[in-house]
């Protein structure tokens, strides 16, 4: 787990930008940390590097994306916003440092790659800045890769945060320096060094001391190259098998001790007898003959190791499982090691800006014969013998030369009769001769391999199980694991029942029972999940079945649609929409539906809008021609309804409001509006039973407002009296008043008194009172 600086939790699980799927922390940096994730988009796996800092994150990024070189890792994409990120090519090896000890001649053939991408990078102004060897991996075919330009420089600016390795960081760099072409030289110097022993070249040692002497005597990628070139180091790949076997590097540390040992003894080849190609078998226990070929094999082998660091070899080759490739194999090799580029060297020439001199151990002294004795020249000749008849073996000649080897295998013995005798120049030139077959029958190896794999596949495509399961187990002893020939291996195991089953699927499907034929081409399918017709039988089985479930639903469907079941036919229309959703059939199905639903709703709602028209409910008559609306806006019965019931609910509300408070209709206005409702109410036809009610309270309210009654008011005749909505009435003992029933207000004043005013209420329900108006409290 980690957190970045937008406060964001990076967990395995986790989504970043709705894209990358993180996996596991591959390690983090301060201000950053990079992750291995799934691309969602491409169902692949990527490197994503996150930063705390966007803008220098973009411009590593930037950087990455203008380069475009085999060995230099390529970014794909890059997110601004929080976190922000880049995706970069997932390498999926180990890296240098974890390679463990490894053989200087074998280090330096790979490292000329990294060379030649750092003389690209030299030549675009960039600097990497963190050559070091965790940031060299290598992917399980060999290739290296340069990774982490986080420490980078693009001229006088800096791409990163970071710089270098301290272990690998020029002196004249310092800790706080910007990177420059000459420091990427002297940390790869560095790296030769850790790995070179006291018997390499003298040439190369003279190499390495220049890369980390001062930086101005530096040489660059363009000599550096140059110079292992002519120092015959050929740019290939790592060993494929060293790279699948680091995780068990330490199991085999001892053994490789012991090689060692035996590799370092003195060679005294006329002492022992010579390898035998097919050893004779003992039944039990460890013969004399067993051990003394093993130690001839051992030592043949290390003469091997000396022929070809000494010379020169004619062409470049490439290590594939452990296997020396010639040049005319270049191309294939790289594609078993898996590669993702055709050829490895960058194209730009290879030469030295400045002179350099290598004054020790030249490559004219080392390859020079005519120094050496007729038995150290047999030797030679017998280590590169031994390679070619192991690279032969490797690729399982004895299945498609048995003939040509044996020959072949007769020259090399007739050497070693020789060789025993002390015969060096025959022994030499019959080891040529078995040479010139060898490499006869390696020059076949291509050519071959591509005619078995070829009759492999006739074989098969023509139902020959036996025979193309021969023809591929030939061609994996000649390409191990190559993914074609195992596949087809593979797929001609199960041939025979593959074919039974599309056998049975074809019957099955011609009586017409598709489950059964699609079981059968399934099963099939499984089998051999590349069996076209398999694969078209499984799809026309499925269409068969999938076109009968159709018809069964739209059949429910219809049958529910006349049962007026609109549920059920609903569900059933749909359920075929789901299985073909092209089909408009189905559509048209849940149409009729919708408008068959919605007559039966509407008809419900105008039999219950008529029910509460006859029982005087107008608000319920409102809300359901308002639902009647919301099925059909167009429908003129629900409109003129709902005009009609909420005018009724409007008079109900009038009529309410003068029923329940009668004292409105002593105001004038209101008496008269309260007349025109009675008139309305009079035209209304028919007349309902609650109507007819309401106009009878209206009226006897009209009626009783409109009736005057007598109103006796009591006073001191000291006091002045005032009736609201009648007058003043001035200074009186008694007097009489003829007034509407209604609610009035008197008020009376008197001058040193607190004045008086209270309210009355006329109404023929009630005998009228006398109202006593009098100002009797002094002030």
């Amino acid at each position: 787990m980690s957190e970045n600086a937008a406060g964001l939790t990076l967990t395995a699980g986790a989504r970043l930008h709705q894209r990358y799927e993180l996996k596991r922390q591959l390690y983090a940096r301060q201000g950053g940390a990079v992750w291995l994730a799934r691309d969602l988009v491409s169902s692949g796996d990527v490197v994503v590097k996150l930063a705390n800092d966007s803008a220098v994150l973009r411009r590593e990024w930037e950087t990455l994306r203008a380069l475009n070189n085999a060995h230099i890792v390529r970014a794909f994409d890059f997110a601004d916003e929080a976190p922000a990120l880049f995706a970069q090519y997932f390498v999926d090896g180990p890296s240098l440092a974890d390679l463990g000890a490894v053989e200087f001649n074998e280090l330096v053939r790979p490292m000329r790659l990294v060379v030649q991408a750092l003389g690209y990078l030299h030549r675009r102004d960039v600097s990497h800045g963190d050559v070091a060897p965790s940031n060299i991996l290598f992917d399980h075919g060999g290739a290296p890769f340069l990774i982490d330009f986080g420490s980078a420089t693009r001229g006088e600016l800096a791409i990163g945060a970071g710089n270098g390795t301290p272990a690998y960081r020029s002196p004249e760099r310092g800790s706080a320096g910007l990177a420059t072409p000459a420091d990427d030289i002297f940390a790869l110097g560095r790296i030769l060094g850790e790995f070179a022993n006291a018997t390499i070249d003298p040439a190369l040692r003279a190499l390495i001391d220049a890369m980390v002497g001062p930086a101005e005597k530096r040489p660059d990628a363009a000599a550096v190259d140059a110079a292992l070139e002519s120092a015959g180091v050929a740019a290939t790949v790592m060993s494929a098998a060293r790279v699948r076997r680091v995780e068990t590097q330490a199991a085999t540390a001892s053994a490789n001790d012991a090689i060692e040992t035996v590799r370092a003894a003195p060679v005294t080849r006329a002492a022992q007898p010579a390898a035998a190609p097919v050893a004779a078998k003992s039944t039990s226990g460890l013969s004399v003959p067993m051990v003394v070929g093993a130690l001839v094999v051992l030592l043949a082998l290390f003469a091997a190791a000396l022929y070809f660091i000494d010379r020169e070899p004619p062409a470049p080759s490439i290590a594939v499982d452990d296997e020396p490739v010639g040049e005319t194999e270049l191309a294939e090799a790289v594609d078993d090691a898996g590669a993702d580029e055709p050829t490895w060297r960058d194209q730009s020439p290879s030469a030295f800006d400045e002179e350099m001199e290598f004054n020790e151990g030249s490559i004219d002294s080392v390859l020079d014969t005519s120094r050496l004795s007729p038995k150290q020249r047999a030797g030679r000749t017998l280590g590169e013998l031994l390679a070619k008849q192991e690279v032969l073996e490797g690729r399982g000649v004895n299945s498609w030369a048995p003939v040509e080897y044996e020959r072949a295998l007769g020259f090399y013995e007739s050497g070693d009769k020789f060789y025993l005798a002390d015969d060096f120049a025959n022994a030499e030139a019959q080891y040529r001769k078995a040479i010139v077959e060898f490499d006869l029958l390696i020059g076949r190896v291509t050519g071959v391999f591509t005619d078995t794999v070829s009759a492999a596949d006739a074989a098969f495509a023509s139902g020959e199980s036996r025979e193309a399961e021969r023809l591929y187990g030939i061609a994996l002893e000649i390409t191990p694991n190559d993914p074609r020939s195992v596949e087809g291996l593979e797929r001609a195991r199960k041939l025979d029942e593959v074919l039974a089953l599309v056998e049975a699927g074809g019957d099955a499907e011609f009586d017409g029972d598709f489950e059964a034929a699609k079981v059968a081409y399934d099963k099939a399918l499984v089998l051999d999940a590349n069996w076209q017709a398999a694969a078209e039988g499984s799809a026309r089985a499925a269409k068969q079945i999938l076109d009968q479930q159709f018809r069964d639903r739209m059949t429910d469907g219809f049958l529910a649609l006349d049962a007026r079941e609109f549920i059920a036919a609903r569900r059933a229309f749909r359920a075929a929409q789901q299985l073909r959703p092209e089909s408009r059939e189905p559509a048209d199905g849940l149409l009729q539906v919708d408008q068959a639903d919605r007559l039966g709703k509407i008809r419900i709602l105008r039999s219950d809008a008529e029910i509460a028209e006859q029982e005087e409910n107008w608000p319920a008559a409102v809300e359901l021609y308002k639902a009647m609306l919301e099925q059909d806006d167009k429908l003129a019965l629900a409109r003129d309804g709902l005009t009609t019931a909420r005018s009724r609910v409007a008079l109900d509300e009038t009529i309410k409001r003068y029923l329940d408070d009668p004292d409105l209709l002593t105001n004038p206005k209101e008496l008269r509006a309260a007349s025109g409702v009675l008139s309305r109410m009079t035209a209304i036809d028919p007349v309902g039973p609650r109507l007819a009610e309401q106009r009878e309270q209206l009226t006897a309210a009209l009626k009783r407002a409109a009736t005057p009654i007598k109103v006796e008011l009591v006073s001191d005749e000291l006091t002045e009296v005032a009736v609201f909505k009648v007058g003043r009435l001035g200074q009186f003992n008694r007097t009489t008043l003829v007034l509407r029933p209604g609610l009035y207000t008197a008020v009376g004043t008197r001058l040193g008194y607190r004045d008086v005013r209270l309210e009355f209420r006329v109404s023929p329900d009630d005998p009228p009172k006398p109202v006593i108006v009098r100002c009797e409290e002094p002030i």
